[in-house]
C-alpha cells in the first residue's frame, strides 16, 4: 500500500504521456528531420560497434570518418543509450523510446520538483504534466538533445536546490549524475545555460542565509563532492573532448547579430491559448523555426 501511495503519482503522469503522444508511443509514426538524421545513425554506429565488442572510437560512416567517440551530440557516452543497448541494435524502434523516454523523464522530474517545493502532489501532477507535454517539449521532438537538456533540467534544479537548503552527500551524488546525464546527453547550449544559472540561485541562497559562514562551509564541503564525482563520471567523456577540441569549428566566438536566431519573438507568445496558430506562414511569425514557437502548457498549466 506504501509502495502504491508512493507511486500512483508517477504511474498517472506515465500514462497521461504515453497517451498523450500515442503517435510516437504506440509505434504509429516515426520522429522527423534531426532526429533520423542527425541522431539516429550516430547512435546506430555506437551500437554497432558496441553489440560486435568494440569501443565506439572511429567512425568510418559519416563525413567520410571521423573521431565519433569525441561528437558531443552523438550520445557515444550518455548513459540511456548505453542502457538501451542492451535491448539490442539501435534502430528507429530505439530511437522512438528514447524520445517518448525523455518526455517521462521529464514529467517524473518536474513532479520531483514541484511536489517538493509545493508540498502538495495533485499540483506537482498538473505542473508535470503541463511541462512534459507543453509545445516547448513537442515542438522539440525532432531535435533529441534539446528534449535531453529539458528532460533533466528539473531533476538538476531539484538537486540543487536540496542541496542549497541544506541537503547532505545524497543530493551531492544526484546533482552530479543528473549533470553528468545533461553534458554527455543534450545540446551543450544547456550546460553553458546551467553555468550560469546554477550559480546564480546559488549566490541568491547564500545572500538570503542567516548564518553565511555556515552555508558557505555547507555548500563549498558538497560541491566538492559533486565536483569530484562528475569528473569521474566524466572520465571518458572529457577524455574524448580534451583530445579533439583543437579540432572543434564552432568554440570561438560569434558576432552578436549572429547569435540572435530562433529568437521567442512577441508574436508567439499567442502560442500560450492558440497553440496552433504559430504554425502559420505568416512573416510575423516565420523569424523563428517552426519547432521553436510554441510555449503552450494547456488551459490548467496557465490557470
Amino acid at each position: 500500500l506504501a509502495l502504491w501511495n508512493r507511486g500512483k503519482y508517477w504511474l498517472f503522469i506515465a500514462v497521461v504521456i504515453v497517451v498523450a503522444l500515442y503517435p510516437l508511443s504506440l509505434f504509429q509514426h516515426i520522429p522527423k528531420w534531426d532526429s533520423v538524421r542527425g541522431y539516429l545513425p550516430y547512435r546506430f554506429f555506437v551500437s554497432d560497434y558496441v553489440n560486435d565488442g568494440h569501443l565506439p572510437l572511429w567512425n568510418p560512416f559519416q563525413r567520410l570518418g571521423y573521431p565519433g567517440y569525441a561528437d558531443l551530440q552523438s550520445g557515444c557516452w550518455y548513459p540511456i543509450v548505453w542502457l538501451l543497448l542492451l535491448l539490442g541494435q539501435y534502430d528507429i524502434t530505439t530511437l522512438i523510446v528514447e524520445v517518448v523516454l525523455c518526455f517521462l523523464i521529464a514529467g517524473w522530474g518536474m513532479f520531483t520538483l514541484s511536489s517538493w517545493m509545493h508540498q502538495c502532489k495533485r499540483t506537482a501532477v498538473i505542473v508535470a504534466i503541463s511541462y512534459a507535454l507543453s509545445g516547448c517539449m513537442v515542438g522539440s521532438a525532432q531535435l533529441m538533445v534539446f528534449l535531453i537538456g529539458m528532460a533533466w533540467l528539473p531533476w538538476i534544479v531539484w538537486a540543487w536546490l536540496r542541496m542549497l537548503k541544506g541537503g547532505g552527500v545524497r543530493y551531492a551524488a544526484l546533482l552530479s549524475f543528473f549533470l553528468m546525464c545533461n553534458i554527455t546527453g543534450a545540446s551543450p547550449a544547456f550546460t553553458i545555460v546551467l553555468l550560469y544559472a546554477l550559480p546564480a540561485i546559488g549566490v541568491w541562497h547564500g545572500l538570503r542565509s542567516n548564518n553565511k559562514a555556515v552555508f558557505l562551509r555547507h555548500i563549498g564541503f558538497h560541491l566538492l563532492i559533486t565536483f569530484t564525482l562528475l569528473v569521474m563520471l566524466l572520465a571518458p567523456f572529457l577524455v574524448a573532448f580534451v583530445d579533439f577540441m583543437p579540432y572543434f569549428n564552432r568554440t570561438g566566438k560569434l558576432p552578436y547579430e549572429d547569435m540572435i536566431i530562433n529568437p521567442f519573438v512577441w508574436s508567439d507568445y499567442i502560442s500560450f491559448l492558440f497553440p496552433y496558430s504559430v504554425i502559420s506562414t505568416h512573416q510575423m511569425f516565420e523569424v523563428t523555426d517552426l519547432s521553436l514557437r510554441n510555449a503552450y502548457v494547456g488551459f490548467a498549466g496557465i490557470l
